[in-house]
């Protein structure tokens, strides 16, 4: 009996991997790509008028870590971004529930 019961062990955990790992992929697909522009900031950060960015970037290190010596704390200087540059988002609709 123990040959049988590994096997059955065996077999439900390949099929409970496969579901989790389809589930995984269709929850990246539906996602979609980002409409982040070349200065990293996403298409909702940049004026619809003027197109300038209002985001922050990393400026001088104002602090670094004692333990790696690596940037910890940076001054925040605003984006010099002009025009967001990134792919055109597809404008959204609402359409009204049909109700019979």
């Amino acid at each position: 009996m123990g040959v049988i019961e590994g096997i059955i062990g065996v077999l439900l955990g390949i099929a409970v991997g496969r579901l989790w790992r389809a589930d995984a992929r269709r929850a990246t697909a539906d996602q979609g790509p980002k409409p982040v522009c070349g200065c990293s900031h996403h298409h909702s950060m940049h004026d619809p008028k003027t197109g300038q960015c209002h985001g922050t970037v990393n400026g001088r290190v104002l602090q670094t870590s004692s333990y790696l010596d690596r940037p910890v704390v940076w001054d925040q200087l605003p984006c010099k971004c002009r025009q967001y540059s990134g792919p055109v988002p597809l404008p959204e609709y609402t359409a009204q529930e049909i109700v019979p």
